[in-house]
């Protein structure tokens, strides 16, 4: 028997840069962090989620992900 598990919900972890280093912090970001996620990367997750038709909610996560503001509300 096979079984499978419905994906319900997209977490994308934008960074790990944030403008602060707290100890309590899951992620270990901090300002010395680098790399993010790009746009088209983002996108083509969507994409493949959209397909699964199970998907219910996107998360954006990070450090701190409005450091990339724009990312964030940009239309493709």
């Amino acid at each position: 028997m096979v079984l499978y598990m419905k994906l319900k919900g997209v977490h994308f972890l934008l960074t790990y840069r944030c403008d602060l280093e707290c100890d309590h912090c899951f992620v270990w970001g901090s300002p010395k962090a680098k790399g993010t996620f790009t746009f088209r990367q983002v996108k083509n997750i969507l994409q493949e989620a959209k397909k699964l038709k199970t998907v219910d909610y996107v998360s954006l996560e990070g450090g701190e992900p409005f450091l990339y503001y724009p990312s964030i509300v940009k239309n493709g």
